[in-house]
């Protein structure tokens, strides 16, 4: 076993400089997945033309655990399922 201590919160609160996020103007839920999150090709996030088709990674759906539709766009703090 080593002696090095593991971190208590693995994801930290503030975001990392390169994370791709930071670029928007607020940052959607945690839950938020679409296709085009499973590949880099050194576009940024949110210049990338992709499908626009997003769900939950809670539901597995379209609509969140609200029962409302998921997006970039919608899904923020003002929703009660938001997750940081």
């Amino acid at each position: 076993m080593s002696d090095v201590p593991l971190p208590t919160d693995p994801l930290p609160i503030d975001p990392l400089p390169d994370d791709p996020w930071t670029r928007l103007s607020r940052r959607p839920c945690r839950h938020l997945v679409s296709k085009e999150m499973f590949y880099d090709n050194g576009i940024p996030l949110e210049e990338r033309s992709g499908s626009g088709a997003f769900w939950c990674g809670q539901t597995y759906k379209c609509l969140g655990p609200d029962d409302t539709v998921v997006s970039a766009e919608d899904c923020g703090p003002e929703r009660a399922c938001y997750e940081r």
